[in-house]
């Protein structure tokens, strides 16, 4: 049986979530409000009312876990909480209609009576509650987007080859040579001697020259982070 729900506004996108409560516990008002967070994302700062469903240690335990600032409406003042005192007044009037004034069973008719409030035009902000809410995770994409390709162009910058240059110690192989994908990446080292048109001249450790394309090296340094080999 349900004796109530659980209502959440978003204060900037006026995006809201109703859920029905089978009671007003603790335990069950964090798991509604859980849900709510696996599809909207965790606020950073949550008002509710005063309510021992609220003001419990369980939701301080649960501000601390997501890092929530959580505030309470000042008692017997229930402007602090005036959006939600709204939504709920057009909530209801939309599940009158949507329950045909309660010929239907109201809790099957939230989903069907939200999806209507969602979708109307919303005076203060000029356009339907979901297409602000839209807005907003577009906005949030591009700025994450915006940081992840900052991030990556310094990544890449940071890591691109240097180029060999004569003098150069350098590790080398033969691709040919390599038995298996267990195998050494590099077989000897050496020094470069002349560069030309992308291939070099290297005097290996073994006192033979070899001429090879520049690939097939790599700079010991890059590859070693500063360890000297024989």
């Amino acid at each position: 049986m349900t004796r109530g729900v659980l209502t959440c506004v978003d204060h900037f996108s006026k995006i809201a979530d109703v859920r029905p409560l089978r009671t007003k516990d603790s335990i069950e008002v964090s798991n509604a409000l859980k849900d709510i967070f696996r599809k909207r994302g965790t606020p950073t700062i949550i008002i509710s009312d005063n309510g021992r469903e609220f003001v419990n240690q369980r939701f301080k335990d649960l501000a601390a876990e997501k890092r929530i600032e959580w505030g309470h409406s000042a008692p017997y003042i229930p402007t602090t909480t005036g959006l939600v005192e709204r939504f709920n007044r057009t909530f209801i009037e939309k599940l009158k209609k949507t329950s045909e004034y309660g010929k239907k069973d109201w809790v099957d008719c939230i989903e069907r009576a939200l999806f209507g409030y969602l979708n109307a035009h919303h005076r203060a902000l000029g356009c339907t509650p979901i297409e602000m809410y839209k807005k907003g995770l577009a906005k949030r994409y591009q700025e994450h987007r915006n940081r992840y390709q900052k991030s990556y162009t310094k990544e890449i910058g940071s890591s691109k080859e240097k180029e060999i240059k004569v003098g150069d110690r350098v590790l080398y192989h033969h691709p040919i040579k390599k038995e298996n994908k267990l195998s050494a990446d590099y077989d000897t080292s050496g020094i470069v001697l002349e560069r030309r048109f992308g291939s070099v001249v290297i005097e290996l450790n073994n006192g033979k020259k070899n001429y090879s394309k520049s690939e097939e090296c790599q700079e010991i340094l890059d590859f070693l982070r500063g360890r000297s080999v024989g």
